[in-house]
């Protein structure tokens, strides 16, 4: 769920820059084709993951690793991912 709310505060975050942020972009397009492309595959892997589909596993640790370069709140969301998508999974136990 982590990642769908991440790649709506991407986009949100983009749009709030354009409209109050004075800033100067160099290139627009290609800013904006990078924040929608990057947030639609925040997206996709936040559905998969929800789905428990293991093979979305890759693409969700390296979207952990990219989430580390927005410091404050990126930086918690890929430690979190990092650590739940590369711990071991514990054993089983029976129960007597």
């Amino acid at each position: 769920m982590l990642y769908l709310v991440w790649a709506v505060v991407q986009l949100l975050g983009a749009v709030g820059l354009h409209l109050y942020g004075k800033t100067e972009i160099a290139v627009p397009w290609l800013y904006w084709l990078s924040t929608a492309i990057v947030s639609v595959a925040y997206a996709w892997v936040g559905y998969r993951l929800r789905l428990h589909d293991p093979r979305v596993r890759v693409g969700a640790i390296l979207l952990g690793v990219l989430a580390l370069l927005s410091f404050p709140v990126g930086t918690a969301l890929g430690v979190y991912a990092l650590w739940s998508l590369l711990r071991r999974p514990e054993p089983a136990q029976s129960i007597p």
